[in-house]
């Protein structure tokens, strides 16, 4: 999952877990979500984009390699969480 997607699947990834909550509980923890956990007085920015922008070519290189990861990853993730068996090897 990427952490785009949160705090709004929040109640998705419990539901996936049998993790029950109370609508308070929810909003109490949907709410921790828009704060910056390394620095919790302030709220939470996306510092993806910046960091983007200062990766040199080298660094631009590695990543395009690395881009079908996430999404083997998550096919993979998705076929074992309905109990079917990928058609092909797990990604290394």
């Amino acid at each position: 999952m990427d952490y785009e997607e949160l705090p709004a699947a929040l109640a998705d990834v419990l539901s996936h877990f049998g993790v029950t909550v109370d609508a308070e509980r929810l909003a109490l923890m949907e709410s921790a979500g828009h704060w910056d956990a390394k620095s919790p007085t302030l709220r939470f920015v996306p510092d993806g984009p910046g960091k983007r922008a200062e990766a040199d070519e080298r660094l631009r290189a590695a990543a395009a390699d690395m881009a079908d990861v996430v999404p083997r990853w998550r096919r993979r993730a998705t076929t074992a969480s309905v109990g079917v068996k990928p058609n092909r090897p797990a990604p290394p």
